[in-house]
């Protein structure tokens, strides 16, 4: 810097060196990368989603950190929340995002979302951004489905080794059982039971006493088949 200083009307000129340090602006740098697993699954318990930030050029100028889960497909954010770095050391600052990862976190309105899915760090007011993906299925194992083909092979002539079952016997259905008049009919009384007529036969070859005849004849009697005058 030039001064010109009027001293006893002498002009007297000088110069003044002044240094001056600036310091240099630097946007941050951000990293973010999986820890560990990046592929989850539904059918799996204790899940736990694991992510690593790193920030260079740190500067609370520029605002609050956030992390976006965002479904890649369809681009729905999932979740959307504030970190909070901290310094790690080498001039660096980071955090440790780590979240047990539930069903409710792949639903929006009753619909599940399954696929991949991006990490992404964003700052309030800067304009840097970093970003890492994972995935997310259903099932761990999944089912797996043989093809149906149509078998066109001859019929093999070696004797089957399945049983024959013979079907059941029809068994005979009884006619149904037609209870007798209270009052023997007239053709009923003119007819001999089949005992009695055993009866006189045993009595005439010998084989029975007169007692057991006198006592056929005596149902006669009472059942009507003998009327006596």
């Amino acid at each position: 810097m030039i001064s010109h200083l009027i001293i006893l009307g002498i002009i007297v000129t000088f110069s003044i060196g002044v240094d001056y340090a600036f310091a240099e602006s630097t946007e941050p740098i951000i990293t973010v990368q999986m820890k560990g697993s990046s592929t989850y699954y539904l059918d799996s318990p204790n899940q736990i989603i694991r992510a690593t930030v790193e920030i260079q050029n740190y500067s609370p100028s520029d605002g609050i950190y956030f992390m976006k889960v965002i479904h890649l497909p369809t681009e729905k954010v999932m979740r959307d929340f504030d970190i909070y770095p901290k310094p790690s050391g080498n001039d660096l600052w980071s955090v440790q995002i780590a979240y047990p990862f539930l069903e409710s976190d792949v639903k929006i309105g009753g619909q599940t979302f399954f696929g991949e899915f991006e990490i992404q760090i964003r700052t309030e007011f800067g304009s840097q951004t970093a970003s890492t993906t994972f995935s997310i299925f259903e099932f761990q194992d999944q089912p797996e489905t043989e093809p149906t083909t149509e078998s066109t092979t001859e019929p093999s002539t070696e004797p089957s080794t399945e049983p024959i079952v013979e079907p059941e016997s029809q068994t005979p259905i009884d006619p149904p059982f037609l209870e007798p008049d209270t009052e023997p009919s007239e053709q009923s009384t003119q007819k001999i039971p089949g005992w009695v007529k055993r009866t006189m036969g045993w009595f005439a070859d010998g084989l029975i006493s007169e007692d057991e005849l006198i006592s056929a004849i005596k149902f006669l009697i009472e059942e009507g088949i003998i009327k006596l005058d």
